[in-house]
């Protein structure tokens, strides 16, 4: 998967 800088907190979370 790619994930920029802008989403990677987004994924982080989405990841909880």
């Amino acid at each position: 998967m790619v994930a920029s800088r802008e989403l990677e907190p987004y994924i982080l979370i989405s990841a909880e």
